[in-house]
């Protein structure tokens, strides 16, 4: 029987929430207007959040608290392009809105709304916020240059949720013109997904088993 297997109670039925936590992996991709991919470390980052059942049957709405979400700020320590780094002494801090969507508990699809502000520290330079907001899906596909990206459902924990997202101008003239806003933004999270009390529910632990080795 395969990591889909049917299971005799549904989590769906069950009406207490249940506790949700993510964890962001390192193999994360970001891409901004003309730029070319970051390589982007995420591993440090972590979000609590509850499950509750939906209206559809057989999946599960992820509500992810902002105040709960911490996700790490891009800089020298964790981006590159390739193998060079981001320059020393310029970061950008990433500033969670709203991370909610729903899991199918059966197949392991996910989907996600995610709403952000990105604030650049630029030494000499005080650009305004920009504002990210996309769906960030496990069925999404990204072709850009010549990387290919596509998300994974939910597999022994692990999922892979893409994303594109036009990222509007922020009426700064100098911002504007760099980054040629309004521009498109791409986005590859790779995280871990846990539950409390998975076990009493058969089928969410099925996705959740960690892979045994080969």
């Amino acid at each position: 029987m395969g990591k889909t297997a049917a299971m005799a109670r549904s989590p769906s039925a069950h009406e207490e929430p249940i506790q949700v936590r993510l964890d962001t992996r390192k193999d994360c991709w970001l891409a901004v207007s003309y730029m070319p991919w970051f390589q982007y470390d995420a591993s440090a980052g972590q979000g609590r959040g509850i499950a509750t059942p939906s209206k559809t049957p057989g999946r599960l709405r992820l509500k992810f608290s902002p105040s709960d979400l911490h996700i790490p700020s891009l800089s020298w320590r964790t981006t590159s392009v390739g193998i060079i780094p981001l320059p020393p002494g310029i970061a950008i801090h990433i500033h969670p809105q709203v991370l909610e969507g729903w899991m199918d508990e059966k197949t392991g699809e996910v989907q996600l709304q995610y709403d952000s502000r990105f604030s650049a520290a630029i030494p000499c330079y005080s650009p305004p916020s920009i504002h990210v907001a996309c769906t960030l899906s496990t069925e999404g596909r990204i072709e850009r240059g010549n990387r290919e990206f596509k998300g994974l459902r939910l597999q022994h924990g692990h999922v892979v949720l893409v994303g594109k997202a036009t990222i509007p101008a922020t009426g700064h003239w100098l911002t504007d013109t760099l980054l040629q806003l309004p521009a498109q933004c791409c986005c590859v999270l790779s995280a871990t997904l846990s539950f409390e009390e998975a076990g009493q529910h058969g089928q969410l632990q099925e996705l959740l088993v960690p892979e045994g080795p080969e």
